[in-house]
């Protein structure tokens, strides 16, 4: 079982556990909280986090996984995807790469994961953040009750059955152990991606992801790439297939 704390309120749950770890905590171990007054995104960038969505860290050793974290938020995501799927009987759920899954074309959860150094450890936190209630909290996202039409959502219930997935792939030492179905994925091949990375943009070609949740594109000289972060990723135009 993975101990943790639940809060009313954080300022942020991968800032709050980190803190922890720092402090020497013992992993694997969790933060959750029911609202946030300083969520953030991948690059920093805000995460709106109204209180009664759910906001979940989850920080583990580095030595429980792949020295490559490239594919932990797809682990996540995928992960997302089969919960939210089985709890809520969501359709339409894909992950969309690096860090974001969608419903319907629109954002409902976001991933991001950070390391964390102790003397001469490094920690892994990996924060989750699902819109719940209400109306979407901004343009282009949506909410489990906007898809269902459900008043009543717990967070903590949904926490829970995440982290039966995480102590699941932690004790068996499966966590990158999996696959991604293209159908999981919002991306489809031949799409055409517009890719920022260092204030340069690229357009590229979707190919696919490789071993180790790289994305494979082709470039402008039809020159397979592999690309393992950027500071965004968007759709510039859908490939009918």
């Amino acid at each position: 079982m993975i101990n943790g704390k639940v809060f009313d309120q954080v300022g942020s749950t991968n800032s709050e556990l980190k803190k922890l770890i720092l402090e020497g905590c013992g992993l694997p171990f969790y933060v959750c909280a029911k609202g946030q007054t300083s969520g953030r995104g991948k690059g920093d960038r805000k995460w709106v986090s109204p209180e009664g969505s759910l906001y979940l860290s989850v920080g583990f050793s580095v030595s429980e996984v792949e020295p490559s974290l490239t594919k932990l938020p797809l682990f996540v995501g995928s992960l997302m995807i089969r919960v939210l799927g089985n709890k809520y009987g969501l359709q339409g759920l894909k992950l969309k790469w690096p860090n974001d899954v969608y419903c319907n074309g629109k954002k409902i959860a976001g991933i991001l994961c950070e390391s964390v150094i102790r003397g001469k450890s490094t920690f892994v936190v990996c924060g989750i953040g699902v819109n719940l209630i209400g109306e979407a909290p901004i343009e282009g996202s949506t909410t489990v009750h906007m898809e269902t039409k459900v008043d009543f959502l717990e967070p903590l219930d949904l926490a829970e059955q995440i982290l039966e997935g995480f102590e699941i792939q932690l004790l068996r030492g499966e966590l990158f152990d999996f696959t991604i179905s293209s159908e999981d994925q919002f991306f489809r091949s031949g799409d055409l991606l517009e890719i920022e990375s260092n204030g340069i943009i690229e357009i590229v070609s979707y190919q696919g992801l490789g071993e180790l949740g790289e994305l494979l594109v082709l470039g402008a000289k039809q020159d397979t790439k592999a690309i393992y972060s950027a500071d965004s990723v968007r759709l510039k135009s859908r490939m009918n297939n």
